[in-house]
């Protein structure tokens, strides 16, 4: 299957080309017509001089825009196509891994005391936002939403286990079910987090594009955990760009093979 990973990267490399030219001849016709529109406004302004009594107001920064989605991928069809291979993919998934799920959450329970799930708000999508749940890994800690990384006193030795083999992410196959996330896509983030990296990293935005998923093109590459967020995202838009129902079930082999490596 990885094999089969390589030998389509040419398809691939000429998808993105042909997705990437289509959206940057969008952002530019779009920043053509902005600045045009900028231009005319101070050109009104300038001649009809400054209202009486103005006062400037403070300079918002503004953030940086998403891309248009010109991607087979965002048509209402390939949304479709993909939330049915969530359902069927998901569910027979959610039942075998129930007595395993069951098996962890007592032995988590007897070592910390603690309810066995996690439950954290993340960015699951453009402008959405939902609960998503995860086997608990820490004690003494709640994992604050603006805390970046979690001192390793805090990790339980089973916690840390199910941390390096992502078992302690099946929960999430509610969140699929719920269509609050998919099977493959961009990860999600905490809001505050979300927030900051799209302001900072350039492209980081557009990874909202599609639904965040449980596992992604950059977690499959290594890209989890404290990595470059920059690279992440390009991983992410690249997964957009060349999106193929192929391609997620690569990426799910991918990651069901990681743990055994």
């Amino acid at each position: 299957m990885i094999a089969a990973c390589h030998g389509q990267r040419a398809m691939r490399d000429g998808c993105c080309q042909s997705a990437a030219a289509e959206r940057d001849e969008l952002v530019a016709a779009g920043q053509a017509r902005s600045a045009a529109g900028a231009r005319a406004g101070l050109a009104i302004k300038d001649r009809a001089g400054p209202a009486a009594g103005a006062q400037a107001g403070p300079v918002v920064p503004e953030l940086p825009s998403r891309r248009p989605c010109a991607t087979p991928a965002c048509s209402p069809a390939a949304r479709r196509l993909k939330r049915g291979f969530d359902l069927l993919v998901a569910v027979p998934s959610l039942m075998i891994a129930l007595p395993l799920l069951t098996l962890l959450a007592v032995a988590i329970w007897l070592e910390s005391g603690q309810s066995p799930l996690f439950r954290q708000v993340r960015v699951v999508g453009e402008d959405r936002r939902a609960v998503i749940w995860k086997l608990r890994t820490l004690t003494g800690h709640d994992d604050p939403d603006t805390s970046w990384t979690v001192p390793a006193r805090h990790s339980t030795r089973l916690g840390r286990w199910l941390r390096v083999t992502h078992l302690d992410e099946l929960p999430q196959l509610v969140n699929v079910l719920r269509g609050e996330m998919s099977l493959v896509g961009p990860r999600p983030e905490r809001p505050h987090f979300a927030e900051r990296f799209g302001r900072d990293i350039d492209g980081y935005r557009d990874r909202t594009r599609m639904p965040a998923g449980m596992t992604g093109w950059a977690q499959v590459h290594g890209l989890h955990g404290d990595t470059s967020i920059a690279e992440r995202a390009r991983f992410d838009n690249q997964y957009i760009d060349c999106w193929s129902l192929w391609l997620d079930l690569i990426i799910l082999a991918r990651t069901l093979a990681a743990p055994t490596r």
